[in-house]
């Protein structure tokens, strides 16, 4: 019997995309046994939009919850699914058309991992072609996803079998759950990449990773100190202070501008915040970090 997929779209005011995600996984050549859409509190036509896939295609749920987060979002479908693997596609992305496929011979490849995940193209709003990010063939370490290892949920697919091991997303976590949730998963199965392109991933003004970005990556460095801090899950000061100086040099990436400007216009806050990461990533170049777009940086 072939390996059953689920896939899991958690969609929070996410209207406008929602019905070009769902239909991108309906599209795939290999098809999902589901498609469960978790309506996150929406307050925008989601609710709306999804009911109506799902009275439209049987393979297609929708359910409704109060907001709660994306991590509270992915373990309400985790928990609904009847796959053997997962697939958490984001509301606003996209799956190429063998993205399924592609996944699963990885998996038959390696009978040991707990995840698996592709390279990605990005498209702008419109769904315009901007470029791709091409992943190598590896199987990655736990150093790498300390280090340079991040992928979008979309372009990654669980054995849900381990991914219940872990106890799913930790909902205490805001931001970054699931870099904290792939430091887990390690910890039960082996984690693989492969080169071939499985999604699309939408840049546009409206999506989460943009308005969070003064926020996110405080909640980065707290998964990383959760993990390899002293009470961490693997204690590792030596790791932790690389990946530290590494993503505080990436953080802090022109944000002297970004204060300088913020200053101009009188936002105080905002340049707090920016002077403050523009101070780590000075920190960081003095211990050997020194990000630039185009550097390798992992996926």
């Amino acid at each position: 019997m072939a390996p059953s997929v689920s896939v899991v779209v958690p969609a929070f005011n996410a209207e406008k995309y929602l019905e070009e995600t769902v239909h991108s996984a309906l599209g795939q050549s290999v098809p999902p046994i589901e498609i469960i859409i978790v309506n996150d509190g929406s307050s925008d036509g989601t609710a709306k939009v999804a009911d109506q896939l799902a009275a439209t295609h049987p393979e297609v749920t929708a359910t409704h919850r109060p907001n709660g987060g994306a991590a509270a979002a992915r373990n309400t479908g985790l928990s609904r699914a009847r796959g053997e693997f997962i697939l958490f596609l984001d509301a606003d992305d996209r799956l190429t058309e063998d993205a399924i496929r592609h996944h699963l011979e990885v998996f038959e490849q390696h009978p040991d991992a707990a995840m698996v995940f592709g390279s990605n193209n990005v498209i702008d709003e419109t769904g315009t072609f901007l470029g791709t990010n091409p992943v190598p063939q590896e199987n990655v370490t736990i150093a790498e996803l300390a280090m340079r290892v991040t992928p979008s949920q979309s372009q990654c697919l669980y054995r849900k079998s381990a991914l219940e091991a872990i106890g799913g997303y930790d909902e205490a976590i805001r931001y970054s759950q699931d870099i904290e949730a792939n430091l887990r998963l390690i910890q039960v199965g082996g984690i693989h990449s492969h080169d071939r392109v499985v999604m699309d991933y939408r840049r546009h003004q409206a999506q989460s990773t943009r308005k969070s970005g003064r926020i996110f990556p405080p909640w980065h460095i707290i998964v990383l100190e959760k993990h390899f801090g002293p009470a961490g899950l693997t204690p590792d000061p030596d790791l932790l202070r690389k990946a530290k100086a590494r993503w505080y040099s990436k953080y802090g990436y022109r944000q002297h501008r970004v204060a300088l400007g913020a200053l101009r216009r009188g936002r105080f806050s905002e340049a707090i915040v920016a002077s403050k990461f523009a101070f780590m990533r000075l920190k960081a170049r003095f211990q050997g970090e020194n990000w630039r777009p185009g550097s390798p940086r992992g996926n």
